[in-house]
């Protein structure tokens, strides 16, 4: 029997004896998607193929922030190890002798440590896709709310008051990537014309300042719609990966009589 895990689009090849467990499954996994710790797994047999699914559950807000306060402080063994080597040469005792005894344990230490070094860059990515938190301004001339991401910034009055002694500042918006493309919105038109009497969705997504769509399988009718794909989705742009991107949400352009 052969083992497919089915994660974000990827087929990943699994031997039999992580595939066949829960715990050892999502042990494998998360090491690079550490996202998927709580995640439901499904199995599904076609022919001589066991297809994994992981769905990721959904969580809270800020549940990156969550993790990362309640993780316990340590060092990475490979400073730990350095440290210990470096020792050893400083009283001249790092002989060939004790590097040969010494290789299994450094062997060992530089797979653990290339593992965390992967999930510190998955932390650093779910970082940055994290919804904006707000934050008030107290100026001269009111309270102002700001929001910001890599794609934008937003600062709007939220109370209008006088505070002696601060600095006045002004509402602004400012978008940091390109204006989408008026072709890239001319064809999600033409496609959303295509059925004018059915919803579509398409995901809607800019990497390196250049705008792209997709439209994934999806399940539409008049009034509603929705992707087939679970996928959590934490942003509209700047992204470059479904999972990570944002949606676009059309209705169906009618033709007679209804909006163009």
């Amino acid at each position: 029997m052969n083992y497919i895990a089915i994660i974000e689009g990827q087929q990943v090849a699994i031997p039999e004896e992580t595939a066949i467990s829960d715990e050892k499954l999502k042990l494998a996994i998360t090491t690079y998607f550490p996202e998927y710790a709580n995640a439901e797994i499904t199995r599904q047999i076609k022919g001589d193929t066991t297809e994994i699914r992981l769905i990721k559950r959904a969580g809270t807000k800020g549940n990156c922030i969550t993790e990362l306060k309640l993780a316990p402080e340590q060092i990475n063994p490979a400073f730990e190890l350095a440290w210990d080597l470096r020792l050893l040469e400083i009283k001249n005792q790092l002989t060939l002798e004790v590097l040969i005894d010494m290789q299994g344990k450094i062997n060992q230490t530089i797979k653990t440590g290339e593992s965390w070094e992967t999930y510190i860059d998955k932390v650093f990515s779910s970082l940055r896709q994290q919804p904006p938190a707000p934050s008030n301004w107290l100026a001269a001339n009111g309270v102002y709310a700001r929001s910001h991401r890599p794609e934008l910034e937003i600062c709007l009055q939220i109370a209008h008051t006088q505070i002696p002694g601060l600095t006045q500042i002004q509402p602004y918006f400012k978008f940091n990537v390109p204006k989408v493309p008026a072709s890239t919105i001319a064809d999600i038109i033409n496609a959303a014309q295509v059925n004018p009497h059915q919803e579509i969705l398409f995901y809607l997504g800019v990497e390196n300042n250049i705008w792209w769509y997709h439209t994934p399988l999806q399940e539409a009718s008049p009034t509603h719609v929705r992707s087939l794909l679970t996928i959590n989705f934490n942003g509209f742009a700047g992204v470059p990966s479904l999972r990570e991107a944002g949606w676009a949400r059309l209705p169906g352009c009618r033709k007679n009589g209804g909006n163009q």
